[in-house]
């Protein structure tokens, strides 16, 4: 939970360029470890782990994709 908190500092502070490349970097990182854990939680029927860790998934996935996004247009 800290991760979140210390991006939403940076967002706020670092350059936009920067920012943006620290987005993606920290946000892949975050979908893979999310998208690894659903598997996990899935192999063990645990299904409202599983359903709580895709909603991470994709939000980590959907940072990285509007950063990215945003960084083309400029």
């Amino acid at each position: 939970m800290l991760v979140p908190m210390i991006m939403a500092f940076l967002s706020l502070t670092l350059k936009d360029s920067l920012n943006r490349q620290l987005n993606i970097i920290v946000g892949a990182a975050f979908s893979v470890l999310w998208f690894v854990s659903v598997i996990e939680a899935i192999q063990s029927a645990y299904w409202g782990g599983a359903l709580m860790t895709l909603s991470a998934a994709v939000a980590s996935s959907l940072v990285v994709w509007y950063a990215w996004k945003h960084r083309l247009a400029s």
